[in-house]
């Protein structure tokens, strides 16, 4: 039963010998009063549907034994090492409480069955997730301080438990598909591996003591309410190696005084749309924005000192201003005549323009003498694009590029 126990006082030492073996569909192995330590040699099994809690919650313990989940589930409790065994079974589910680290945590024997993270897992020697040990589900629990390796693409995979990922570099995959998975990345995430987000999905980046994305992985979006979120009062600094990109979702936080730097590529290469940046903070690219098979909308007040490429038939839209520093570089696709077949920007506010614009014919399409092609449309608009590149087109003629009250339009004149 759940409520029954083999249970030692506070200030001693529970020793449990190898020969017993403790099993059944629930009840509780440890105390838990004050300084209780445990140290077992047993084999520990629930084998019953039903849950046996391991380990003194407030204490320390030890196992030199078997912990074996063969068909209910095991729960881990207090701090504990483990150098003995950690078996899990088809029909059974271990359950990774307390508090442990890589370096204590021993053999992990497992044969399917599934491993929960609820406690805060130490990695700062390392450790590899592999089919040895499968994919691990974060359920409230943290990692902390190190790296995680994967082989034979086992992963992490979230949940709407929600999970912390302190000060990690992590280099497997993280499955966030499930409805509303959660994850707080605190004093920074290296992600090296692919980060999947689906449906009401978020990685979010609250204060703590660097609020940074970095490395050489991808995130993956999936849904217009997946989000890349970092709170009030907090710069989020997205690095270059990253590549966010997908269907739809959401890059920077919607709390007062969110800033955010990009120096990666935003792509938005799965036919919907991606919103880029703080709707009431600031930001800056110095990245790529890439609206290649979708549309980019940007929110907030922000510059581009980066690369902006917009392809055949998308749009870069503004909520507000759109400020291009000297730096920047705006470049659009033309394909066609049609509205649909050329790349654009449309600016609520103010269009500030200075650095370079690129103006790339695409799909073997030649304009016309008198083909017009309204580019950007704004309210008002401020200075003036130091070098246009790609007005030169095939033929006797040539475009020129004509800055209107609320516009800017390439018409095709003869040369």
């Amino acid at each position: 039963h759940g409520n029954s126990y083999i249970f030692n006082y506070a200030n001693t030492n529970l020793m449990i010998g190898s020969g017993i073996l403790i099993h059944g569909s629930g009840g509780n192995v440890g105390g838990n009063q004050g300084n209780t330590s445990m140290t077992t040699a047993a084999t520990i099994d629930s084998d019953a549907a039903g849950a046996i809690d391991v380990g003194p919650p407030s204490g320390t313990w030890s196992n030199s034994g078997t912990l074996r989940a063969s068909n209910g589930t095991l729960r881990l409790a207090g701090a504990w090492t483990n150098t003995g065994t950690l078996v899990v079974e088809p029909a059974g589910t271990l359950q990774l409480g307390g508090t442990f680290s890589s370096a204590g945590f021993g053999t992990l024997d497992r044969d399917g069955g599934t491993i929960n993270l609820t406690g805060v897992f130490d990695i700062t020697s390392g450790f590899t997730l592999s089919t040895a040990t499968g994919n691990w589900r974060m359920v409230g629990g943290t990692i902390k301080d190190g790296t995680l390796n994967s082989a034979d693409g086992a992963k992490i995979i979230h949940t709407s438990s929600s999970g912390t990922l302190n000060n990690v570099v992590m280099n497997a995959d993280m499955d966030m598909t499930a409805s509303s998975a959660q994850v707080n990345a605190i004093n920074g995430l290296t992600l090296n591996g692919v980060a999947t987000l689906g449906t009401n999905a978020a990685l979010y980046f609250p204060v703590s003591g660097e609020v940074a994305l970095d490395g050489t992985g991808d995130v993956l979006m999936q849904h217009s309410n997946s989000y890349i979120f970092n709170y009030a009062n907090t710069h989020l600094m997205i690095g270059s190696g990253i590549l966010i990109h997908g269907t739809a979702g959401n890059v920077g936080g919607n709390q007062g005084n969110t800033m955010m730097t990009n120096a990666g590529t935003i792509d938005s290469d799965g036919g919907g749309t991606i919103d880029v940046g703080p709707p009431s903070g600031t930001w800056t690219n110095t990245g790529t924005l890439d609206a290649s098979a979708g549309n980019i909308a940007a929110k907030g007040v922000w510059s581009n000192a980066g690369d902006i490429h917009v392809g055949a038939g998308r749009a870069l839209s503004n909520s507000g201003a759109f400020t291009q520093t000297a730096a920047g570089e705006l470049a659009l696709d033309v394909a066609g005549t049609a509205a649909a077949s050329y790349g654009k920007v449309t600016v609520t506010g103010a269009a500030n323009l200075a650095g370079t614009l690129t103006i790339t014919l695409t799909n073997g399409f030649v304009p016309a003498l008198g083909n017009t092609f309204a580019i950007m449309t704004f309210a008002s608009s401020t200075g003036s694009f130091a070098t246009v590149n790609g007005l030169d087109i095939p033929g006797p003629n040539r475009f020129a590029l004509t800055t209107n009250a609320t516009n800017l339009t390439l018409t095709v004149v003869a040369d």
